[in-house]
């Protein structure tokens, strides 16, 4: 019985000289916080290219809306030219040719779109 008190003191010793030392809590804590962390940056890069996407194409329809009503471009090729410009505003970013754009011109400009 004496035998198995020691051990267990033994042990109980160990695991306190274990809690006292603290040589890899910084890099636990380091591996706690670092999933969140880079999770949360790359949300917001996400988001950040998101937007620049969405101002872009917003830009490139109404700068191709303004020239079709100022006649300076064609309404039978307004489709081809809206996704030219797209190609030239966003370079690399964007893939135009899976851009899907669709016009009716109206009437007469005239009467007006709205």
């Amino acid at each position: 019985m004496l035998s198995m008190k020691t051990a267990l003191l033994a042990v109980k010793a160990r695991l306190q000289a274990l809690r006292k030392r603290e040589d890899g809590a910084t890099a636990v804590e380091f591996a706690l916080v670092a999933l969140p962390f880079f999770g949360l940056v790359f949300a917001i890069l996400e988001l950040a290219i998101f937007f620049f996407a969405s101002r872009y194409l917003e830009d490139a329809v109404f700068n191709m809306s303004r020239k079709i009503l100022t006649q300076r471009v064609n309404p039978a090729s307004a489709c081809s030219a809206v996704t030219t410009e797209i190609a030239n505003m966003f370079g690399g970013w964007l893939d135009p040719a899976k851009v899907v754009v669709s016009f009716s011109a109206p009437a007469s400009f005239a009467a007006g779109g709205g």
